[in-house]
């Protein structure tokens, strides 16, 4: 195996808990786009993930749920 290739699976194995509890809270966090239920909550909760990782999230609002963009 490429030692590019072994390395990426070497982050994975040692960093796979966090991102399993990151993908957790996503799923747990109720929101329903048709409804608008719980989509404050969610934009709240992927604005704070990507400020994390170092992006900056602009929300940009319009007829219905918002848009998020981020670098």
């Amino acid at each position: 195996m490429d030692e590019r290739v072994s390395k990426v699976f070497g982050y994975i194995e040692e960093h796979k808990e966090e991102y399993i509890s990151k993908f957790q809270k996503f799923v747990r966090q109720p929101s329903i786009a048709a409804s608008g239920y719980g989509i404050p909550e969610m934009i709240s909760l992927v604005m704070a993930s990507l400020e994390e990782l170092g992006a900056e999230p602009i929300k940009f609002e319009n007829d219905g749920n918002p848009i998020i963009y981020a670098e």
